[in-house]
């Protein structure tokens, strides 16, 4: 908030959750319950611990947000790829069927053209009897309004775009699913998130542990403070780092190993 001249101006600033974290432990590691605390002490809590904290609850957030959304897109596009994929087959069928069935029907009207009109008597012969309209036989069928009716069935250029359209696009959303799959499977963010949530958690863990002196710091509570629970304190940070660090490259060499196996084993042509 800021003010001036003209009244009150409000600054509205969003912070990140990096910058909150920073700002609230800032405020614990300058108390004066840890003034017994060397500057390299302190050093080391806000730039290897909380900064360490920082990253890894970044990206576990980042993570998380990929994972889940992927997965929401991959169920909506698995749910609608089958639908469209039928929707646009069964209407495609229909419309072939209704195609064959007026190319059977012409044919059927240019099998049986109309009968030709009876010709004149010669002369000096009697004409036949005339017959009244009531009692005539009934007419042939009139091919032209036949066939019309017949290209009328037929169906029009939208209907066989939208049955395309929804078949292709039933295609579109299988292979958006197959790509999220294998994206899933090369970046594996589900196992990321879960472990940079995990390591976060645990340093987090150890920083109101050795805080507060609870926990495995508790001894020091009485016999030398937070100074002398520091070494344990740091040794143990940097421990939880270095696993996450060899977590990270195991899985690294074994997937090398089975990609180096797949391709040892080429599959039979």
């Amino acid at each position: 908030m800021i003010w001036s001249d003209q009244g009150v101006v409000m600054v509205a600033k969003k912070q990140t959750d990096a910058e909150r974290r920073r700002e609230k432990y800032a405020s614990l590691i300058n108390a004066p319950e840890l003034k017994q605390l060397t500057e390299l002490q302190k050093a080391f809590l806000e730039k290897r611990w909380l900064d360490q904290l920082n990253w890894f609850s970044d990206e576990a957030k980042r993570y998380q947000n990929w994972f889940y959304w992927m997965r929401l897109i991959t169920i909506v596009c698995s749910v609608l790829a089958p639908v469209f994929v039928s929707f646009g087959s069964v209407w495609g069928d229909r419309l072939s069927d209704r195609v064959l069935a007026n190319a059977i029907a012409l044919n059927l009207i240019n099998d049986n053209p109309p009968s030709p009109a009876p010709s004149p008597p010669p002369e000096g012969v009697a004409s036949p009897e005339v017959v009244s309209p009531e009692a005539a036989s009934p007419q042939p069928n009139r091919p032209n309004e036949l066939a019309t009716l017949a290209d009328a069935a037929l169906p029009s250029s939208t209907e066989r775009a939208l049955a395309s359209t929804a078949f292709h696009v039933g295609l579109f959303l299988s292979q958006i699913v197959a790509i999220l799959a294998a994206v899933e499977q090369f970046f594996k963010f589900g196992d990321r998130w879960r472990r940079y949530r995990r390591t976060s958690e645990l340093l987090k863990s150890l920083g109101w542990q050795f805080l507060q002196l609870s926990g495995s710091y508790a001894v020091y509570a009485k016999t030398g403070g937070h100074r002398e629970a520091f070494p344990l304190f740091a040794n143990q940070v940097e421990e939880l780092i270095q696993s996450d660090v060899e977590e990270f490259t195991s899985q690294i060499a074994v997937q090398k190993q089975i990609d180096q196996s797949d391709s040892s084993h080429p599959k039979d042509a």
